[in-house]
C-alpha cells in the first residue's frame, strides 16, 4: 500500500536523520543523559525485527511492530517504490546497506564545517580549532551502534532464501521474490557485496567496539568512578587515557566501572537475534523460540550481574570501588 505522498515522507524522513545527527551532536557535547532513550530504543528495535517474521500476529501486534521498525530506519514504510515505480530492489539494498556511510560523510562535513567558522570566523588557533572531533566521533560511533542491529538484518537479507508453499523445487528470497542461487540472478549480484558487507557489519564494528575496550581498559573504569564519585577527571592522570575518556565516554557512561565493556553483550545479543531472524525463518515456532532464548539469556547476565548505573547506585559503585583499589593497594 502507498502512502498518499511517499516524496514528502522520504524528504521528512531525510531531514528527520539530519536532525537526528544534529541532536545527538548537541547532546553529546553538553554531556546530557541519554541513557534511558538508549535502553528504550534498543528495546524496541529488537521487537521490530520480527515485523517480517511469519509469525501469525494479531493484526493489532503487526502494526505495532510495523511502527516499532521506524527505529530500525525501515525503508519500506515511505514506499519509495510510489515516488519512482521503476525503482529497483538492489538500488534500495545498496542504499541502506550504504547508510553508515552517508552518515559518515554527514559528519564529515560537520567537522570541515565547524574547523572553518572556528578558523576564519572565531580566529581561533591551535588545539581549540579541533576540540570538537571527538564530540563528533562520540557520536558517530553512538549512531553506528543504533544502525547495526538494522544494517546486519538488511545484509543477512541477501542470504535469507526459502520454498515457496507448495514447493516448487527452488528456493526464493523472502525480501524480494527472485530465485537464490541460480546463475545470474539479481541474489547471486548481490551475494558478494552482501559477504563483504557481512565483514564489515557484522564482524567489523564489534571488532572495532571491542578494540576500543581493550585500549580503554584502565581508562574507562577510573572514568566511570569519576562520573559516579561526582568528581572531575583529573587531565594530568595520563593524557592519553583522558583523551579515551572524552571521545568514548558515549558508549560506556551508564555502565558501572567493573562491567564497562557490557556495551559489547549488547552488540552480541543484537547479532544473536539477527542470525536467529535469518536462519530460522522456515520454521516460525522455532524462530521465536530460539530469539526468546537468546534474549532470556541476555536477561538473565542482566539480572545476575547488573551492569547499569543509575543514580541511585553512583554512591554505592564509587564506594565499592574505592575498596577494590585499596584492595589492589595492599
Amino acid at each position: 500500500m502507498c502512502p498518499d505522498n511517499p516524496l514528502l515522507i522520504l524528504i521528512l524522513g531525510l531531514l528527520a536523520a539530519i536532525v537526528a545527527a544534529v541532536v545527538a551532536y548537541v547532546l553529546n557535547k553538553g554531556n546530557v543523559s541519554v541513557a534511558v532513550l538508549s535502553i528504550s530504543v534498543d528495546f524496541v528495535q529488537v521487537l521490530a525485527i520480527f515485523a517480517k517474521s511469519r509469525v501469525q500476529f494479531p493484526p493489532l501486534i503487526r502494526s505495532v511492530l510495523q511502527v516499532f521498525s521506524a527505529f530500525n530506519l525501515n525503508l519500506e514504510l515511505v514506499a519509495p517504490e510510489c515516488s519512482v515505480p521503476d525503482l529497483d530492489y538492489r538500488f534500495k539494498w545498496f542504499a541502506v546497506v550504504l547508510l553508515p556511510l552517508g552518515a559518515a560523510i554527514l559528519f564529515l562535513f560537520m567537522h570541515v564545517y565547524l574547523i572553518v567558522y572556528k578558523y576564519c570566523w572565531l580566529q581561533r588557533r591551535g588545539d581549540k580549532v579541533y576540540r570538537h572531533a571527538p564530540n563528533l566521533l562520540s557520536a558517530g560511533l553512538t549512531a553506528a551502534y543504533f544502525m547495526y542491529l538494522f544494517e546486519v538484518r538488511s545484509v543477512f537479507d541477501i542470504f535469507s532464501c526459502s520454498p515457496t508453499t507448495p514447493p516448487d523445487g527452488r528456493v526464493y528470497m523472502q525480501s524480494v521474490f527472485v530465485p537464490c542461487w541460480d546463475q545470474g540472478s539479481m541474489q547471486m549480484q548481490l551475494f558478494p557485496w552482501a559477504l563483504v558487507f557481512t565483514f564489515v557489519y557484522a564482524i567489523g564494528f564489534p571488532a572495532v567496539m571491542g578494540y576500543i575496550m581493550w585500549i580503554g581498559r584502565d581508562a574507562f573504569p577510573e572514568y566511570l568512578f569519576h562520573l559516579a564519585n561526582g568528581s572531575q577527571f583529573d587531565k594530568r592522570f595520563e593524557r592519553q587515557a583522558y583523551s579515551l575518556s572524552k571521545t568514548f565516554r558515549r558508549l560506556v557512561y551508564f555502565f558501572k566501572p567493573r562491567y564497562f565493556y557490557w556495551i559489547l553483550i549488547i552488540i552480541a545479543r543484537k547479532a544473536l537475534v539477527a542470525v536467529t531472524a535469518l536462519f530460522f525463518q522456515r520454521n516460525p515456532a522455532l524462530q521465536m523460540s530460539m530469539a526468546l532464548l537468546v534474549l532470556f539469556v541476555a536477561y538473565t547476565l542482566q539480572v545476575v550481574y547488573n551492569p547499569f548505573m543509575s543514580e541511585s547506585d553512583k554512591d554505592e559503585v564509587a564506594e565499592a570501588w574505592l575498596r577494590r583499589k585499596d584492595n589492589k593497594m595492599h
